[in-house]
């Protein structure tokens, strides 16, 4: 790199370290920490703000069904990517489930309420069928990045018990030509796996909380 720069011009030296600390400084913001996704309250229409018309979930399915026998419990999964978010914090307010419990506390819950003869991990269907038998029908609300050419956030609404996908909502997060950009301007920088759905809240969570809350509404 020295040598290089001994052989161009002033300006051309000036020009080509600009580029080099632009390219850091991206490659710094994309690798850096992830951003804070606070829980926010639902707006007056009863949703939570989602701006761009183009960001709204896209619902894949939405099986017509009495909700009021899940109602008691709602067990949800951390993000699918990396997001510092409180997902059991954010379902809850939507304000309809008696119990919101995030994946990794359920062996807790279980445990102290003595629903089962010894302690689970909750890694295979078997598991939450038998908590669904020993406590009361809950579902199981899970996030996942799908990568299929574009970039998509999907929301699967699970019952455990059958196990049957009752609701599945995605919303795309970036094209794939978008993604190409991406990868290009940071350097590769912006191409890990952990970051590929991260994006602002009105554009990826909250439009798919929408179409949760839609379905929930639809369903009571």
């Amino acid at each position: 790199m020295f040598q290089l720069l001994t052989t161009l011009s002033h300006q051309k030296r000036k020009v080509l370290r600009m580029a080099v600390i632009l390219a850091t400084l991206l490659m710094l913001l994309a690798s850096g920490c992830a951003p804070q996704h606070p829980v926010v309250p639902l707006d007056p229409r009863g949703q939570f703000l989602s701006e761009k018309t183009d960001a709204q979930a896209i619902v894949r399915t939405a099986k017509t069904v009495s909700l009021s026998r899940y109602r008691a419990l709602a067990v949800i999964t951390p993000p699918d990517c990396r997001i510092t978010a409180d997902e059991v914090g954010q379902l809850k307010a939507i304000g309809y489930f008696d119990e919101v419990v995030g994946l990794l506390e359920l062996p807790k819950f279980a445990t102290e309420r003595h629903l089962l003869e010894s302690p689970v991990r909750f890694e295979k269907w078997a598991d939450y069928q038998a908590l669904a038998r020993a406590y009361k029908p809950f579902l199981l609300v899970r996030f996942r990045c799908i990568r299929k050419g574009d970039i998509w956030y999907r929301l699967t609404v699970t019952d455990p018990e059958k196990p049957e996908d009752l609701f599945v909502s995605e919303v795309r997060v970036r094209t794939e030509a978008g993604y190409f950009m991406q990868g290009l301007l940071t350097l590769g920088g912006g191409l890990t796996v952990d970051d590929d759905c991260v994006g602002a809240d009105k554009d990826v969570r909250h439009p798919l909380y929408n179409s949760l809350i839609e379905w929930i509404n639809t369903n009571r």
